[in-house]
């Protein structure tokens, strides 16, 4: 559970008109960037049409796209950007499991 120091920090950035991202949902943003940059992926599932869709990433858009992932890893095998390359994409691990800690904070 978030501490109220924490939601009045967010508080306030959101009125400023910031969005603030976890560290988690930071690297979650900066994976789909360069997925939307290569589209290699776009036939695979229904997470990479929805997300040339967008050209931010904020919570909900991360939120909306982890529900549509089915986590069947076909993306991985596919990528040339996954491990061992140096930007790592890992799309599969950003689904259901590693989402379970965003979507119980969503609560």
């Amino acid at each position: 559970m978030q501490t109220l120091q924490q939601l009045t920090q967010e508080a306030q950035a959101l009125a400023r008109g910031e969005i603030l991202l976890t560290a988690h949902e930071k690297e979650v943003a900066r994976q789909l960037h360069i997925c939307n940059g290569c589209r290699y992926c776009e036939g695979f599932c229904a997470v990479f049409p929805a997300m040339t869709r967008r050209l931010e990433f904020g919570k909900a858009d991360i939120h909306y796209l982890a529900n549509l992932c089915h986590n069947c890893g076909a993306c991985l095998h596919a990528c040339q950007y996954a491990p061992p390359h140096e930007f790592a994409i890992n799309v599969p691990t950003l689904g259901p499991k590693p989402w379970a800690g965003f979507t119980s904070a969503m609560v």
